[in-house]
């Protein structure tokens, strides 16, 4: 295999193979040190088990999809590309999602007897957060407190599972509410940190999900709630804006400081500042660079598609646009000196003029 073979394979199967080691592991130790597989002959012990597997894989996964979310360039290394990444995240995301919500339905179904139909109100109440007694020990309360936390989550987890998948959302509201996947993640770490269980008795199990809670909390205020002070952006001013035929906008920028490294083929996010008047929100959106890193200056080429795009025609000269960037694999230099053949149509031909 030649290094540009072994590139190739690792950008295709490298960034899955990782996720299903970090995801197995703790399994596995899971199922040898603490699981008692002879509860698995039992209904109310098949679900307890089944409960506490779910709520392993499901935190790593939901850790992991926080991190792919950050928008780092070495991961592109593993998956061939930032768009790949997306596709990671939001596979992983909707996987640790249902993993979570089945890990308090297995809990709360191994309390339902069918010889004795009062259970179902017991396994409903327990879906719901619990009354903390006013002369309840500081063991109690620590308990109790960890359960409500582990409550919240699995409630707010079910409403973006619903808004995610079963709802229409305009882009800027499930933007919105795709923030709050880190507050529930938050709950869900406080549950796992503070519950009495096999995680809390096994400081091995217990250390490697605090590790990746720390991780996907990270992740989480680096991308969502401090962008504006860790994420590098670089300023540029806008030199021109023409619109040509096929509802297409030619955008050209100067860089104010140091201009992006980028390659034939990637692409950049963009947002531009103080454009409200033009109809051009201060919203970040992905497009290829159609200008060769061989050029003084950085041209976009973007077609008026939605609410965004189809603004950008009244933007003005002199507009101030921060860049961060560039992203994708999406270039020849991938692939060696082999033949390659390569075709495009329509705006597709974008990241071909650069």
């Amino acid at each position: 295999m030649t290094d540009t073979d072994f590139k190739l394979w690792l950008e295709k199967y490298g960034g899955w193979i990782l996720i299903l080691l970090f995801t197995l592991l703790p399994m596995v130790w899971w199922l040898v040190q603490d699981a008692d597989l002879s509860d698995f002959g039992t209904v109310y012990g098949a679900l307890l088990n089944l409960g506490k597997a779910t709520g392993i894989a499901g935190l790593v996964l939901y850790a992991v999809n926080l991190l792919l979310a950050a928008r780092m360039r070495w991961m592109e290394v593993f998956f061939g590309g930032l768009n790949r990444v997306y596709i990671a995240h939001h596979i992983t995301g909707g996987i640790a999602l249902i993993l979570l919500v089945f890990h308090s339905l297995f809990l709360a179904a191994k309390l339902v007897s069918f010889d004795n139909l009062t259970t179902l109100r017991e396994a409903a109440l327990f879906l719901l957060p619990h009354t903390i007694p006013k002369d309840a020990t500081l063991m109690d309360f620590q308990e109790a407190s960890a359960i409500n936390a582990g409550i919240v989550a699995f409630l707010g987890m079910v409403a973006l599972l619903i808004l995610t998948f079963f709802m229409k959302l305009p882009y800027r509201l499930w933007l919105f509410t795709h923030k709050f996947l880190g507050v529930a993640f938050m709950f869900a770490g406080l549950h796992v940190v503070f519950i009495s269980s096999d995680v809390s008795r096994d400081v091995v199990l217990k250390t490697y999900l605090l590790v990746w809670i720390v991780i996907g909390l990270s992740a989480f205020i680096y991308r969502t709630m401090m962008n504006n002070v860790f994420v590098r952006r670089a300023p540029y001013r806008l030199l021109d804006v023409r619109e040509m035929p096929g509802n297409v906008v030619s955008l050209t920028l100067e860089a104010i400081e140091k201009a992006i490294d980028y390659k034939p083929g990637q692409f950049i996010f963009i947002r531009f500042l103080y454009s409200n008047a033009e109809g051009v929100i201060r919203e970040a959106h992905p497009f290829s660079i159609a200008s060769s890193p061989k050029e003084d200056n950085l041209r976009l080429l973007v077609k008026s598609l939605g609410d965004f795009t189809v603004n950008l025609k009244n933007l003005k000269i002199g507009t101030i646009a921060e860049i961060e960037g560039a992203y994708g694999k999406f270039t020849y230099t991938r692939f060696g000196a082999r033949p390659q053949v390569w075709i495009a149509g329509g705006i597709g031909v974008t990241p071909f003029l650069s």
